[in-house]
């Protein structure tokens, strides 16, 4: 799923950096439990791995639990993740969705009808 993060920079300028994020689904209790711990905790708990994520010289920044805690201390990151997630969780599709827009859902397509 893309996640666009959003970072202010000088004067009234944001940067925007795209990444792709693996999310794992939790059910309700999970994803409750999660977020009452803070977001913090919700991204540790739904994010899997990522692909795109650079470091700040821009080299790759490797999915590891180290850089996972780094970067969900990071609050434009973990919003945009959030954010990202709740679309994911609830089927709406994003660009790397197969289904067409309106179809509710992320999964591949299906094999036929």
């Amino acid at each position: 799923m893309p996640v666009d993060v959003s970072v202010p920079a000088s004067g009234d300028e944001v940067q925007r950096h795209r990444c792709t994020a693996h999310f794992r689904l939790l059910d309700r209790a999970a994803a409750a439990a999660a977020a009452k711990k803070g977001d913090v905790e919700l991204v540790r708990a739904v994010l899997a791995g990522w692909d795109g994520v650079e470091d700040h010289k821009g080299a790759p920044l490797p999915f590891s639990d180290k850089n996972l805690d780094r970067l969900a201390n990071i609050t434009h990151f973990a919003n945009a993740v959030i954010f990202a997630y709740s679309r994911w969780a609830s089927g709406l599709p994003g660009k790397t969705s197969k289904q067409p827009p309106g179809t509710g859902g992320t999964a591949p397509e299906a094999a036929s009808r």
